[in-house]
């Protein structure tokens, strides 16, 4: 099993029923992921316009900025810009302005500047998301394991004792569907390189 490290925030002790999330009631949990995402929903709606792209996408971005010290590397080329603008003019129409006469490098700047700005949030939003997906994780370990030993358990004894078998039905049409979207899989990948051939 994982080692867990427990994040803390501070809590407010009006209503901080629980210790942590092990020792909290399933529905006060659910109350509260309830009230997160309407955090959330009012934390988006400080920022219209935010994009999501594919994950192609993300990973052949040139838009990644590493920190500040590149931040101020482009600066300083922008200065440069702004100091003899006539030997730039030929990416005008490169910076997805309105004036194609001009490198407009205020543009780029403000551009520049809410990159910052929204790197700066997604730092600090990154460890909520880590947390959370990283405890959902821990959750799942502490019980998915016993309960697949017990439909390993269950599956033969089910084909004799019909009451187990209509509860333990649901399990098994998932699992199954899993199974043979397998096997097709590997069906398919063994049936390619004799067909490449």
């Amino acid at each position: 099993m994982t080692k867990a490290t427990a994040l803390h925030a501070p809590t407010d002790p009006k209503t901080a029923s629980a210790r942590s999330i092990d020792e909290m009631p399933v529905e006060t949990l659910r109350e509260r992921v309830g009230q997160a995402r309407a955090l959330l929903a009012q934390i988006l709606a400080l920022f219209p316009g935010l994009v999501m792209l594919t994950e192609a996408d993300r990973r052949d971005s040139d838009g990644r900025v590493r920190g500040d010290d590149e931040r101020d590397a482009l600066s300083a080329v922008l200065d440069a810009v702004d100091e003899r603008p006539e030997v730039f003019a030929c990416l005008a129409d490169k910076d997805h302005g309105v004036d194609d006469g001009r490198v407009e490098t205020e543009l780029l700047r403000e551009r520049l500047a809410r990159q910052e700005c929204l790197s700066d949030l997604g730092d600090v939003l990154a460890p909520l998301t880590q947390a959370v997906e990283d405890t959902a994780l821990v959750q799942g370990e502490r019980c998915k394991p016993v309960i697949l030993a017990a439909y390993q358990i269950a599956r033969p004894v089910a084909k004799h004792d019909p009451a187990l078998r209509t509860k333990l039905a649901p399990a098994v049409d998932y699992y199954s569907a899993i199974a043979r979207k397998g096997a097709r899989t590997r069906a398919s990948a063994k049936a390619k390189p004799a067909n490449d051939g």
